[in-house]
C-alpha cells in the first residue's frame, strides 16, 4: 500500500524504497555518474576496497572476487535466481513478491550475490538516487568505494561462513529479516573497522546515513503506515551492526560464528543480543500471541490472501514514534517486552487492501495503559504533521475511547487523501493488564465497531499461555 501512495505522491515519479524516494529533487540537475565513472574507475575502487577487507580478514579477495559493472536488468535477473535459489520454499510469498524484486534492482547501488560470487555494480542507480535524494556525494569515487567495501565484507563473511548454507535457516520472512541483520550487521561492522583504518570514515558514515533516508514529507507517509508494512532493509543495518557488536564483545568471534551458524529466528532477539548469548536470560512467553492473530486469520479466505508474521526492532519503533519526545518514545519502549504482528493482503491487487494486527506484551498494566495514551497522542499529532509535509490531506479524523470490561483504549477512523486518492484507515488501540492490541486496516476491510470488537477477541485469543518460550528457541 505505502508503494502505491508512493508511486502517486509525486506525478511521474519512480517508487524507490528505502535508500532513497521519490522528492521534488527528482528535478534537480545532477550529472549522471555514469559519465564519472567507467570499468576502470569501477576495477581501481574495487582493488582498493577488496584490498583493505581482506587485510583486515585475513584473506585475499582482490583477484579472487569478480567486481561486475551491470545494468539494473542484470541485477534484476540476477536477484531472481538468488532468491529461487536459496529461497525457494517460500520465494514468491512473504515479501519475495515480482513487485520487491523490481524495486531492489532499482535501489540497490551495489550487492555481493551470493550465488555468483561476485559484486554486482549499477551506475545508474547511482544517478537516480542522487537525483532524487538531492544527494550529489553519490555521484563521487569515495561513495562507491565505501558501497564496495561493505559488499567486499560480504564476500569475505560468505568464504568463512558460507552463506548459501545460511539460508537453509530460513523458514519465514522474519527468520529472513533475522538473518539479514547477522550479515548485513556484520558487513557494517567490518566496513566501519576497515573505513576507520584507512581515513574514510566520514565517507563510511554519509553512506550508512543514506540507509533508509527519504524527503521529510514521505518520512511522515511512511510513519502513518509503518506498522502496515514490512521490515525494512534499513533495520538490517542499523540494529544488525548493534547486535553483531554486541555479539563481538560479550562473546567474541565464537559467537559471531554462532550467529552466522545458527540466526537468530525472530526479530525480538536482534533488538536483545543479550537473549541470543545466553538464552536463559529471555523471559518465558506469558502470552500466546500466535493465537489471538490466528484469530484474525481465520477471518479471511487464505488461498486470496497473503499473510506475514513477524515482530518489530526497537529501531523501528523508534522511526515509527520520530516525532514524538525522544524521552517519550524511550519511556514506551522501555516496557515493551516482546511484540508480534501480522500483516494481511490480497494477493490480486494486493495494495488496494490491508488488515495489520499488532500485539506488544508489556512489563506492567501500567506501561500497558501508558502505550494506549502514547499511541493516541501520537496518531493526532500525524494527522497535522501530513498535511504540514504537503503530500496528505487528513479528510476526517473520529476518535472515541474505548472502556469495555477490563479493556481500556481508543478507535479512531480516518479519510486521507494523498494526491488524488482517498484512503481510508480505521486504526485501533485498545490495552487488558499487560497485554496490548493495535489493528489498524484500510480499504474497507472492517469498519470501525467490527475492529473493536476483533481487537477485544483478539486479547480473549492471547490470554497467558502456559507452554513453552517457543518464540526463539
Amino acid at each position: 500500500m505505502l508503494n502505491r501512495m508512493m508511486r502517486t505522491a509525486k506525478s511521474g515519479a519512480a517508487a524507490v524504497l528505502l535508500l532513497a524516494a521519490t522528492s521534488p529533487a527528482s528535478a534537480m540537475d545532477v550529472s549522471p555518474f555514469s559519465e564519472e565513472v567507467s570499468e576502470e574507475v569501477v576495477n581501481a575502487e574495487a582493488q582498493a576496497a577488496l584490498t583493505a577487507v581482506g587485510k583486515v580478514r585475513g584473506m585475499e579477495l582482490w583477484g579472487e572476487v569478480p567486481v561486475r559493472v551491470v545494468t539494473r536488468q542484470q541485477l534484476e535477473a540476477a536477484i531472481r535466481a538468488e532468491q529461487a535459489s536459496l529461497f525457494p520454499k517460500f520465494a514468491g510469498s512473504d515479501g519475495h513478491t515480482e513487485l520487491d524484486i523490481k524495486m531492489a534492482a532499482r535501489w540497490l547501488l551495489a550487492k555481493y550475490v551470493v550465488t555468483e560470487k561476485a559484486i554486482f555494480v549499477v551506475p545508474e542507480n547511482f544517478a537516480e538516487h542522487a537525483r532524487a535524494t538531492g544527494d550529489t556525494w553519490l555521484t563521487k569515487r569515495d561513495s562507491l568505494r565505501v558501497f564496495l567495501v561493505h559488499e567486499a565484507a560480504h564476500a569475505a563473511d560468505d568464504r568463512m561462513w558460507n552463506l548459501s548454507e545460511q539460508a537453509k535457516a530460513v523458514k519465514d520472512a522474519e527468520s529472513l529479516a533475522a538473518m539479514l541483520a547477522v550479515t548485513e550487521g556484520h558487513a557494517q561492522l567490518v566496513a566501519r573497522r576497515v573505513c576507520k583504518e584507512n581515513g574514510w570514515t566520514l565517507a563510511f558514515e554519509r553512506m550508512t546515513s543514506s540507509i533508509g533516508s527519504s524527503p521529510p514529507g514521505l518520512n511522515i507517509v511512511r510513519q502513518q503506515f509503518m506498522p502496515l508494512r514490512p521490515p525494512e532493509v534499513g533495520s538490517s543495518y542499523h540494529d544488525g551492526e548493534a547486535f553483531m557488536a554486541r555479539v563481538l564483545e560479550v562473546g567474541g568471534v565464537e559467537s559471531v560464528a554462532r550467529a552466522f551458524r545458527e540466526p537468530p529466528r525472530n526479530l525480538q532477539v536482534i533488538s536483545r543480543p543479550d537473549w541470543f548469548l545466553d538464552p536463559e536470560t529471555e523471559p518465558p512467553r506469558v502470552f500466546n500471541f500466535d493465537a489471538g492473530l490466528d484469530y484474525v486469520a481465520s477471518g479471511f479466505q487464505l488461498q486470496d490472501w497473503t499473510q506475514l508474521r513477524l515482530s518489530a526492532t526497537s529501531s523501528r519503533l523508534r522511526a515509527e514514534f520520530a516525532n514524538r519526545p525522544k524521552e517519550d518514545v524511550e519511556r514506551l519502549l522501555r516496557g515493551v517486552v516482546r511484540n508480534r504482528a501480522s500483516i494481511l493482503k490480497p494477493k490480486i491487487d494486493p495494495e488496494s487492501k490491508m488488515m495489520g494486527t499488532r500485539l506488544f506484551e508489556h512489563s506492567s498494566e501500567h506501561d500497558a495503559k501508558h502505550a494506549v495514551s502514547f499511541k493516541e497522542a501520537n496518531s493526532r499529532q500525524m494527522n497535522g504533521l501530513l498535511s504540514q509535509a504537503g503530500m496528505a490531506q487528513i479528510l476526517s479524523a473520529e476518535y472515541e475511547p474505548i472502556e469495555r470490561k477490563d479493556c481500556h483504549g481508543f478507535a479512531c477512523q480516518k479519510r486521507i487523501r494523498i494526491s488524488g486518492q482517498e484512503i481510508p484507515l480505521v486504526h485501533v488501540v485498545l490495552a487488558r493488564g499487560r497485554a496490548e492490541v493495535e489493528i489498524m486496516a484500510y480499504g474497507g476491510v472492517v469498519t470501525r465497531p467490527v475492529a473493536i470488537d476483533v481487537a477485544e477477541a483478539v486479547l480473549d485469543k492471547s490470554q497467558p499461555s502456559t507452554g513453552p518460550n517457543n518464540l526463539n528457541r
